[in-house]
């Protein structure tokens, strides 16, 4: 999630400055927000990692507790083991969720499930939404990167934003904190994977921490889905990677 110095062209006759563009504005919020959580060097540098994460979730009026080991590697690789409890039932499962760019897969306990189309691809949606956190895949022409309209506030504090969209992306809005710079939310249309119906998913990001490599990550996450709060995450170690080996992302056999 994270410079190149941005000047602004001034016309030569009368040096009056050229507006920015919606595009320029928002490629102007993307390299502040690169330079605030690491530079453009290190995050080209570490495009994988794990993380382990524990937190709450709820689900159908079910409350589940969890924790979670995952690994990634940029764009399109995401894979996430899963230890669940859930209260109201006194059960335990385990879950995994594999994405290897156009394909997906998941088990629980061991056993294949079978995907949906709308799962299949909201899962391939979340991994691309990692690449895109990570900040330095937009400056390439790939994406159409254009600033928000307007200005919002987040745990009280201004915000910036910019709409992100690409081939295979689904358009998303990501909000930076406006005096640091720090990515503190992200907006999509989401999937209820309880009821198949999209919603409105909010991803927001606080408690940044600096890893030894020199990367600020978020170490607290909050997901609401229509405004309700659906799954509350802290990462208790995350460890930058520049590369990760790719059998983690197997998917075996169909």
């Amino acid at each position: 999630m994270r410079t190149i110095c941005w000047t602004l062209c001034v016309l030569v006759i009368g040096g009056i400055p050229t507006p920015l563009r919606a595009d320029d504005k928002g490629l102007e919020i993307v390299k502040k927000a690169i330079e605030a959580s690491g530079g453009k060097e290190k995050l080209s540098k570490y495009t994988a990692g794990t993380l382990k994460m524990k937190g709450t979730g709820s689900t159908m009026g079910f409350d589940i507790t969890m924790h979670i080991d995952a690994s990634y590697a940029l764009p399109n690789m995401y894979k996430a083991v899963m230890s669940m409890e859930v209260k109201n039932l006194n059960q335990k499962l385990a879950m995994t969720q594999i994405v290897n760019g156009n394909r997906a897969k998941m088990t629980v306990n061991g056993m294949p499930v079978p995907l949906t189309e709308a799962v299949s691809e909201e899962l391939k949606q979340s991994a691309l939404m990692m690449n895109v956190t990570h900040l330095t895949p937009l400056l390439d022409p790939t994406y159409k990167v254009t600033a928000s309209d307007k200005e919002i506030k987040v745990d009280g504090k201004d915000a910036v934003g910019i709409r992100v969209s690409s081939k295979d992306l689904k358009e998303m809005k990501l909000y930076f904190d406006k005096k640091t710079f720090y990515l503190v939310k992200v907006e999509r249309d989401g999937l209820d994977q309880a009821t198949g119906q999209n919603v409105l998913e909010e991803h927001f990001f606080s408690n940044y921490q600096k890893t030894p490599e020199g990367i600020s990550h978020p170490m607290k996450m909050v997901i609401l889905q229509d405004g309700k709060k659906i799954m509350e995450m802290e990462t208790v170690d995350y460890k930058p990677l520049e590369k990760i080996e790719l059998k983690e992302f197997d998917l075996g056999t169909d």
